[in-house]
């Protein structure tokens, strides 16, 4: 039997949200946070969906989103790397940050937010595989809040960072699983929680349904690299033709960058009519509602 991946999002988001998962959630998040696992407990998973609150805002969709302890925890697994990923981060962690205020609330009722991101590559130029980043003041390095928290787990340094704990190893080694035999030799530990999640991904690999969204998750990941590279090549050369035609940089630069910014709805739109993804997702990908890229998908006569 072949392994599905715990690093492809719709597995990870099923294997740690389905209704016995608690447990082995509970024990991933005491890891990362460094207490006792008897500290995470009434965790209540949420909608992952955070609509703008105007029309001229983003819309956004995280992995996972869960409360606990007048806490707000947001959980990603990012797999490629993006230029802007630091930035789309600090954006999800605002506009979860200031989900729950309302009118008439005081700032002080925000809850503390943790942005979680398990990435699949090298982020940052050191050795710890565990990063945390908080507000601080330069010279003092005094905390400004204790309600903005971010966590990075860089899975390719699991086997290289000596200082890590041995709990949060175990799942990042979990994380990194490639075949069934990695995971039967996983389970010969008595590791109550680790053993679990192997057997919730075993029995998912097994499932026929789920792999077939898997399948079709990593043919729509496939598909919009491949469509992606195609644009960015496309408005590259689209845009050097402009600028040189007018023999001016500043062409150049709006030429490549409408060049690439049409390539990537076509990209879109042609995964949304082959099927491989829906409208709303198609949106999301390209940081818009699912009425502005209509919109814009109709401007360029797609």
């Amino acid at each position: 039997m072949q392994l599905l991946s715990p690093k492809l999002d719709v597995v990870f988001k099923s294997l740690f949200t389905s209704a016995d998962s608690a447990d082995i959630l509970s024990d991933f998040l005491a890891a990362v946070l460094d207490v006792d696992v008897s500290e995470i407990n009434n965790i209540e998973i949420q909608n992952t969906e955070l609509l703008p609150e105007f029309e001229e805002q983003k819309y956004s969709r995280m992995d996972i989103v869960l409360r606990l302890k007048g806490k707000l925890v947001n959980i990603e697994m990012q797999v490629k790397k993006l230029s802007d990923f630091t930035e789309r981060s600090l954006f999800y962690w605002a506009r979860l940050y200031a989900r729950d205020l309302e009118e008439g609330d005081t700032y002080r009722s925000l809850n503390q937010t943790i942005s979680i991101n398990i990435c699949d590559f090298r982020m940052f130029d050191c050795e710890e595989c565990h990063s945390v980043f908080h507000i601080a003041e330069d010279t003092r390095h005094e905390i400004l809040t204790d309600k903005c928290r971010f966590d990075f787990l860089e899975l390719p340094k699991a086997s290289t960072d000596s200082r890590q704990i041995k709990r949060l190893r175990r799942w990042l080694d979990f994380f990194n699983l490639k075949s069934e035999e990695d995971a039967d030799m996983m389970t010969r530990t008595n590791d109550a929680p680790i053993n679990k999640a192997v057997f919730i991904l075993k029995k998912m690999s097994a499932d026929e349904r789920m792999r077939e969204v898997a399948r079709i998750r990593e043919k729509a990941l496939h598909d919009e690299a491949s469509y992606l590279a195609d644009a960015r090549d496309e408005g590259m050369a689209q845009g050097m033709a402009q600028g040189m035609a007018q023999g001016m940089a500043q062409g150049m630069a709006q030429g490549m960058a409408q060049g690439m910014a049409q390539g990537a709805i076509k990209m879109l739109l042609t995964l949304v009519n082959d099927g491989v993804l829906s409208l709303d997702e198609a949106a999301r990908r390209a940081d818009m509602t699912p009425d502005e890229f209509q919109k814009k998908a109709d401007e360029i006569n797609i």
